[in-house]
């Protein structure tokens, strides 16, 4: 018992070595792009002060570090391409970037990419439901599973996470919209 509380203060002292020595302490005054970019949100005392104990640190740090490594594979990936490929991933990398861009780019896609598709295939979904038999169950299996990743995408916190979300969810949903054409 004592030997863990030794094991936890040392293992403490160094993370604070780390963060101090890395040069980390400005990233945790970034208020704005911990709770707009990364997604945190931040706990305020009575006095209106953001209150960071170390757990938080090192949350944010972890979520800084992956935010950077998921960035720099975007900037690496596109450096040797040309044309839109490298214009849309540019483009992503800025608004993952901006926290005000990114509420704004969330709300467009969700509203103009993913509204107008989830609403056709709810109404399919439940036109199958209609059917009963094996194809109801089916299309209320399937409207349930739906229901459920529109359900998590809206409950994310606003961050790099959602917007990668937005994005994939809008992209696969206008592919199959496009493919499925008249039968919805």
């Amino acid at each position: 018992m004592m030997e863990d509380r030794q094991n936890m203060k040392l293992i403490m002292e160094n993370w604070r070595g780390y963060v101090s020595a890395s040069g980390h302490e400005e990233l945790f005054e970034r208020h704005e792009y911990i709770s707009g970019v990364l997604g945190i949100q931040l706990p305020i005392n009575e006095s209106g002060q953001v209150q960071l104990n170390e757990e938080l640190k090192e949350h944010i740090l972890q979520e800084h570090v992956l935010f950077e490594g998921f960035l720099g594979s975007i900037i690496d990936g596109v450096k040797e391409k040309s044309g839109q490929l490298k214009d849309l991933m540019m483009t992503l990398a800025g608004v993952f970037t901006d926290p005000e861009r990114i509420e704004t780019y969330i709300h467009l896609v969700a509203s103009k990419v993913i509204k107008a598709p989830a609403r056709a295939f709810r109404t399919a979904f439940n036109k199958m439901i209609e059917m009963g038999g094996a194809v109801g169950q089916f299309g209320s299996k399937i409207l349930e599973i739906f229901e459920s990743v529109l359900q998590k995408f809206h409950g994310l916190e606003t961050g790099w996470k959602k917007a990668l979300v937005a994005t994939s969810l809008g992209a696969l949903l206008m592919f199959l919209y496009e493919k499925a054409g008249t039968m919805i």
